[in-house]
């Protein structure tokens, strides 16, 4: 894990929110912008960022006691469950076995060196989220909802899960966030301004709004991410908006670190 540079888990309170589109195409943006990308796929038991990013019927390589990650066409790094046992086959284990797994993976994986690793969790704040937050060293959490009330419920937990944990929730994307009519009008989704409630309450940023597009349903099921395939989209163009705050509020954040370990490194010097 030490050749990875950041790692970014992306995390929704609960389930049909599009958390696996947004971890997709987040990874496929940063990979645009000319970052070595892998995406780990937490999701033991609905392993489904495989077919999203277009890795179905590929293998893991083995390497004496290593475990080299499937590389997509666009070279973003990819390791998921779903390449050892193949789709459809049914993971039934509990919370221990499934600890076990991503630990495992965790430690044979071999990344050998990526600018970005994005870690796509499943919903909830359950065994697989803790372990994921309590094993890496995250730079950040990104927490995916859609502008539902009842959506931003749990959203608010999810926050709250991963603040007392000590990690940094870098912010909210909301998605499904409007639809855009044939003439070019932006008629909201689900109605009412939840997501600037819960961004107000909690001090998180909202990162960007993904519009809803019937286009990116088809693409995610051929395992084609929108920001590669329809680049001119408005769709891809947010993502990337995404993947930009992302990447300023990391680098700021490292940028930081390594002024602070400056200062104190002077301090010492001249205490001496």
């Amino acid at each position: 894990m030490e050749n990875i540079g950041h790692i970014i888990a992306v995390m929704s309170g609960k389930g049909g929110v599009g958390k696996t589109t947004v971890s997709v195409n987040l990874a496929a943006a940063l990979s645009k912008m000319s970052y070595q990308v892998g995406i780990f796929d937490a999701d033991v038991t609905g392993p489904n960022v495989v077919r999203a990013i277009g890795a179905e019927g590929g293998q893991f390589m083995v390497v004496g006691d290593r475990i080299l990650p499937y590389k997509t066409k666009d070279g973003i790094a990819v390791a998921s469950m779903a390449l050892l046992v193949g789709e459809g086959i049914p993971i039934v284990w509990r919370g221990p076995l499934k600890t076990r797994a991503i630990q495992q993976l965790m430690d044979q994986v071999d990344w050998r060196y990526l600018d970005y690793l994005v870690v796509d969790l499943p919903p909830g704040t359950s065994d697989e989220p803790l372990t994921i937050m309590q094993s890496f060293q995250l730079d950040g959490v990104v927490i995916v909802t859609t502008p539902q009330r009842l959506a931003l419920m749990d959203v608010e937990r999810a926050i709250n899960m991963v603040k007392k944990m000590g990690i940094r929730v870098l912010g909210i994307v909301e998605n499904m966030s409007y639809f855009i009519c044939p003439g070019g009008q932006e008629v909201p989704m689900f109605g009412g301004n939840w997501t600037e409630e819960v961004s107000k309450k909690t001090k998180v940023p909202i990162l960007g709004r993904i519009p809803f597009d019937p286009l990116v349903a088809e693409l995610t099921d051929e395992g084609k991410p929108v920001v590669l395939e329809r680049p001119e989209t408005k769709i891809a163009l947010e993502f990337l908006t995404v993947a930009t705050n992302i990447v300023k509020i990391v680098e700021k954040t490292e940028e930081k670190q390594k002024d602070d370990q400056s200062d104190e490194e002077a301090n010492k010097e001249s205490q001496k």
